[in-house]
This record gives C-alpha cells, structure tokens and sequence, in this order.
C-alpha cells in the first residue's frame, strides 16, 4: 500500500492536476511512480502534477522529482508535456508553492486556491469510499437526534487506508496548536483521524505532545462536555446533517465556537471557519438520497417507508426487524389468471431435479395456441420467410409446426421446417430470404441469444422471433432480450413478439422437495442402525422417498393429510376465477403461489419498495395469518415450499416465534381434521429448518410431540430433527 495518497484537481476549465499528498518526510521514489501508473492507467494524462510535501523535506522531493523526470523510462511526464510543481505545507496546514519548486513547465499558483485543492481531495475519498450512505427502497434513517432522512454521512468509511486517513487528518493541523490538551470526539471510529494529526504534527515540532483523546458519544455523552471547565480543550464532530449538536454544545457548555471542529456536514447554517467539508455538493452530485432532514412530520413513514435508528457512538444502524406481510389479491401479477388458464388442469407443470441442491420447475407448452399461431402469421409473418427454426425442444418444435401449417394456409407455400438451431451449419446463406425463430418456452433467454448470433451470417435478412411463454418476467430483463434479438445494426429492427409470460422465480431453483429427501433418507438411515425407532412410518419413508427422487408431478408433490389423502384445491380460489377444482394439479396452484410471491418480492408497491422486501436492516417475512386466510392445505403447502427461508423466519422476534408456535401446536393437535390437512407440510418445513422459531418454542414443540398422540409421522420428523438419539440398552448393540 502505498504511503502517498492521490487524487485529481481540476484548477481551471483547461488545466486538470493529478495531486499527490505525501504525509513523510521520506521521498518514496517507487511508490510514486506506481501511483502515477496507475493513475494514467485508469485515466488521460493529467496537465499537471502538483506534489504537497512536508516543508522540512522540500529539498529532498525537489530532487528526487528532478531525478525521476530526466529518467524517462522511470517516469514519462517529461514526454508527456505534463506541469510538474512541488507545493511545501507548513505545521498549520497552510500550502504554498514557490517559484523555484516549478520543476517542469509554466505554471502559478495563488495561495487562496490550495484550499479547493483539499476540497477536492476529500471530495474524491468521499466518492471512492461511499461515505455517504444510501436508504434501499421501504426504509431510511433516524439520527441521534431523532430527525429522519434518506441518508447519511459516516465519516469512518473513509477512515479505512493510511494514506487516505493522512490526507483528511492534514485538515486538522491548523486546529492542533500548542495549548490543547484534551480533545473530545463524537465518535470513536475518528479516533484515529485525530492521532494521525498529532503524528503529523511531530514531524514540524518533535516536541509535540499528543492531546488526551476521550469519546462523549454525540448527543448521548453531552453530560461529559458539561463536566469540562478547564480551557486547553477542542471537540471535533465527525458529520452532522442539521448541525444542531455544535449548537448545543455551544449552548450548554463552556466551548466557544472556535473550539468546534465539524468534519463534515450538510447543514446549510453550520460555521464555515471550522468547516472541513461541506457536503451537498458532493451528495448531489453522486445522486445520492437527499439528505434533507425530517423533524416533527415524515413524508417517508407516511409513505410507509421503514425507520432504522442509528445507534451508539459510530452510527450503526439497529438490530434487524423482521415485518409480517399478508398476501393479498392485489400482489398477483397482471394477467396471471388468464395465463393461468391456458396451462392449469393440462399436467402443464413438472419439477426437475437439475443440480443437488434443487429442483427446476419445467412448463410444457399450453397444448392449444392455434388461435394465438393464427393471428401472429396473419399480423406479422413476412411474406420473405423461407426458413422456420424452432429452438432445440420438444415445445418449440411443436411451436415451429404450428407457425408452418399457418404460413402454408395463409400464402400456399411452405417454409422449409428446420429440427434445430444446428441445422444452421450445412444451410446456403443465399437461400434463406427470411427466418422464423420458434421458442416455446423460455427461461433466462440465453438460448435464443444463442440463436441470434448464428443468425447474423445470414447479414440483415429479416428475421421474426416468436415466443410462446417467458417464464420469469420479474427476475429476467426481457426488454434488453428483446433489444438484443432486435438489433439490426442501422437497417429495419427485427421482430420479437411474445404470446404469454409469467412471473416465476428466477433462478429458477427450489430447494424444499431436495431438503425433504436429505430428512427422509437420514431417519431411514437411522431406523435402519438402530438409533430410532421409526418401525411404524418406514413403509410410509421408502414410498416418499421413491416420489421424490425422480421428476415430480401430478398429484404427489407435497406430503398428504393425516389420513393419507393428496392435498386439493377447494373452490374459491383468491388468484383464479373459474376453475373446476377437480381437474387441478398440485403444481398448478404451486406455481401460482410461486408467481404471487415473486411478484411481492420484486414489484415496487407504497412507499416505492416490494410487499417482501429486503435489505440489509429489515426483510418482510410472511404473516402467520396468511396460515389461516388462506387455509387449504395445498395452498398453505405451496407457501411452505415456495417461500424464501428468511420469508419463514420467525426466530428474529420473540412474539412472532410464540405466535407461530401457537398455530403449530393446534394444526399438530387437530391433523385429523379439515383445519390440519397441512399439518405434515408445516411439521416437514419445521424439521428441515425452512419454518424457524426460537429455540424456547421449538423445544415447546418438540416436548408436546414426545408426550402426545399425534400422527406419528409428524413427531418421528420433530424427534429426528432437534432431539438426540435415545440411548440403547447396554447388553443391545445396533444392528451391522
């Protein structure tokens, strides 16, 4: 790491500076070339280049400069026509440039202007660093002093390199004079801010002795300030957004204004003369949240923005909230009904085990789209089209028939019906005058991106994309898809158009079918040596294991009630209208409840952020009502296995846990009856750690399972789970 730390200026409209702050006393010859490389690396040639060095070692830089620069393999600013200066600061920090110090090219400087030179340096670490801290959508800030807003300063994120953390604590030179003993932050994360002044303050006046350095904690340590009344003392506040603690400080102790140092602030009103950085400008220019502060009426808690409090003396923000959002009819995606209806009831659904850690879930294509493949030819097949290539699937090349049969109908000839994306390779370019591309059922689009490139031998002949469904329209950037397949370079845009598209996870991955397994196989395993007992439910283990080890579908996908019948759908549905519940699969409501949730999860609704958002300080997580309002057993299933588990994390607060295992006892205590026909849903996503509670109430769960008579699979799966084996008899060895 380099001991110099740099950064640009730009001085004037014509003249951009690379500014290289050294805070030793020590010419570090290969440390400022680096430091130069990699600056023109990243960037163009600077005009000039400006050093601030230690006044006591301007000789020695001046020299050392002066050598590097008749080297021209070392260091090429001599070729490059670069402005080269060595400007010395002196124990206050003042900056000055003399005559003689302008080793290379014309140039001056007035004294006044080195300050936006500092003020460029910090702004330019203030950028680097990300100091200013961003709200995610649903939530923003409450500062110490209660007021709210859309972000912040923390000064220690830049407090993070040594160099860096020289350059800002030059600012503090001025402040550091001779009869200050005692310095108070606000926080301790600037403590070593302050030390590194003193430090740099040494190499002027080795005598220099260090100031006492003692934290008050903002506006919570006010108390201590009272409490000082010698002279000798200074405070530096690290960042302030209203810069109302200077004003109390002024106002309830002995400090005078000239005693307050703020680092950083972004209040209008704040005192200039022991100002470091203002900043807005800054702010604004990052496009950061506005940093307008909120004191007696929020718009953003109105808005239903979430509030987290920064605590503690280095602003960090409050433990996570975990907050209880209940699905509602509004949070299904536009069009899913309709959609719905064309693939429901048709085995339509399937899940795919793609990866050891999950299952894929696969649409077959909707088996009639006659109407649909009708009206896309008569609006938009070119009359020029002599090639149909369907992407390489079952479903496209079902798709790609369908499209030459209307073709043939509407003009009486036939495109020539390719099989798949590689019969590409043996195909004259000049006898293609136009191409259909069939996808039937897509995913992230990579394959049809695939497609597009082979296409491009056959130049700007036109070509017309047809998609039958796109699965993930919130997790994929189908417009850029879209975009891409369009590209024509500067001649007419090609055609892509889309039949139907859903809102499905992507990725497209679900890991509860593959943790189910994982328990199953281990209480098998377990019965099988001996450690539990499981004899009465094995029978009922091997039959599900065998279920779910290969592609599930039709009507096994989840765990049957008590009495051993496969979960359905009864009428009244929240998310469909007309439907025969007889005719339903499991995995049509799955991937209905699936769609719902991602929805919520990705499409912005009050307060400008997701029903289930997520963030670093807060994630919405399913209400336990959504247990009771929607109550068949296959709808509460499919929330168990498609949720997120942080979205079934009720372990984060108390009172959620001790609600939830209120619910849990009663679905285990009536699994019997039409209330509890997802009880073995629940127990199995407690079991595999999908469902959590707090350790007091899994053991209150756990203790009722081991003395009630409740259906034995639902308490084998609990014991297993969180229980030890049971010791064995000592004349009774397990089973080899």
């Amino acid at each position: 790491m380099s001991r110099y730390y740099g950064f640009r200026w730009k001085r004037s409209a014509r003249a951009e500076a690379l500014v290289v702050f050294a805070p030793t006393k020590q010419f570090l010859q290969s440390q400022l070339v680096t430091l130069i490389d990699n600056d023109v690396r990243d960037d163009l040639w600077p005009d000039q280049l400006i050093m601030l060095v230690p006044e006591p070692s301007a000789a020695d830089y001046v020299s050392g400069t002066r050598s590097l620069l008749n080297d021209r393999v070392m260091l090429r600013l001599k070729d490059a026509h670069v402005g080269v200066a060595i400007a010395t600061y002196d124990a206050s920090g003042t900056i000055r440039c003399d005559r003689e110090h302008v080793l290379q090219g014309s140039m001056k400087f007035d004294r006044d202007e080195f300050s936006g030179c500092i003020q460029a340096g910090i702004a330019s670490l203030v950028r680097k660093r990300q100091a200013i801290i961003r709200s995610s959508p649903g939530h923003h800030f409450v500062h110490p002093n209660k007021s709210h807003s859309e972000g912040f300063l923390r000064a220690s994120n830049m407090l993070v390199q040594g160099n860096e953390i020289s350059f800002l604590a030059f600012s503090l030179l001025g402040y550091l004079t001779a009869d200050i003993k005692k310095i108070w932050i606000d926080s301790s994360s600037i403590a070593s801010l302050v030390y590194a002044a003193c430090l740099m303050r040494q190499l002027f006046v080795e005598t220099y002795e260090t100031p006492e350095i003692q934290s008050f904690s903002s506006y919570q340590g006010l108390e201590l300030l009272r409490s000082h009344v010698e002279s000798g003392g200074l405070v530096i506040i690290s960042a302030t957004a209203t810069g109302r603690l200077r004003e109390r400080i002024l106002s309830e102790t002995n400090f005078s204004g000239r005693d307050i140092v703020t680092l950083f602030s972004a209040a209008s009103n704040d005192e200039a003369s022991t100002l470091i950085y203002d900043v807005r400008r800054v702010a604004e220019e990052m496009g950061s949240p506005s940093m307008e502060l909120y004191e007696t009426y929020c718009p953003l808690c109105r808005d239903g923005s979430r509030p987290v409090e920064l605590l503690g003396d280095q602003f960090l923000a409050d433990s996570f909230k975990s907050i209880p959002y209940t699905l509602k009819q509004s949070d299904a995606p536009d069009r899913l009904d309709d959609v719905m209806e064309r693939y429901r009831s048709k085995n339509a659904f399937s899940l795919t085990q793609s990866t050891t850690d999950g299952h894929t879930l696969r649409v077959r294509l909707a088996p009639s789209l006659k109407h649909e493949i009708e009206e896309l030819t008569s609006r938009y097949v070119s009359v020029s089209t002599s090639h149909i290539l369907p992407l390489d699937d079952d479903g496209s090349r079902k798709f790609a028939r369908g499209f030459a049969d209307a073709v043939a109908r509407a003009v009486g000839r036939r495109p020539k019906l390719l099989r798949s994306p590689s019969d590409l390779e043996g195909i004259d370019s000049e006898s293609i005058t136009g191409i259909l591309v069939a996808a039937g059922c897509i995913g992230s689009g990579r394959a049809l991106q695939a497609v597009s490139r082979d296409l491009r031998v056959f130049e700007n002949k036109p070509r017309t994309f047809f998609i039958a469904l796109a699965k993930h329209l919130d997790g994929v950037d189908y417009k850029k898809l879209v975009a891409d397949l369009q590209h024509n370079n500067e001649h007419h845009k090609h055609l892509v158009e889309f039949i139907d598209k859903m809102n499905l996870p992507y990725p497209n991955t679900y890991d509860a079918w593959v943790a189910e397994r994982a328990l199953l196989i281990g209480m098998r395993t377990a019965n099988n040596v001996g450690r539990w007992d499981f004899g009465s439910i094995t029978s009922w283990i091997d039959d599900r294991i065998s279920q779910i080890s290969a592609d599930i579908e039709g009507n096994t996908v989840f765990l049957p009630t008590s009495a051993g019948h496969q979960l359905t759908l009864r009428p009244t549905f929240a998310f469909w209208k007309r439907y025969n519940p007889k005719k339903v699969g499991q995995l049509d409501v799955f991937a209905t409840i699936a769609s719902v949730l991602e929805h919520a999860r990705k499409t912005r609704g009050k307060g400008g952020f997701p029903p289930l958002a997520r963030s670093a300080f807060f994630a919405n997580i399913l209400h336990w009502e959504n247990f009771s309002r929607y109550n068949d057993g296959i709808i509460q299933a499919c929330l168990l296995r498609a949720a997120h588990p942080h979205e079934l994390n009720y372990a984060t607060e108390s009172e959620h846990s001790k609600v939830v295992c209120k619910i849990l006892l009663k679905l285990f205590e009536r699994a019997d009856t039409q209330h509890g026909e997802g009880a073995l849903e629940f127990a199995l996503a407690l079991a595999t750690k999908r469902l959590q509670l707090c350790s007091e109430e899994i053991e209150t769960v756990v203790a009722a399972a081991e003395h009630s008579a409740w259906d034995q699979r639902i308490s084998s799966m609990l014991k297993f789970a969180f229980r030890q084996p049971p010791d064995l008899p000592d004349d009774e060895e397990p089973p080899a």
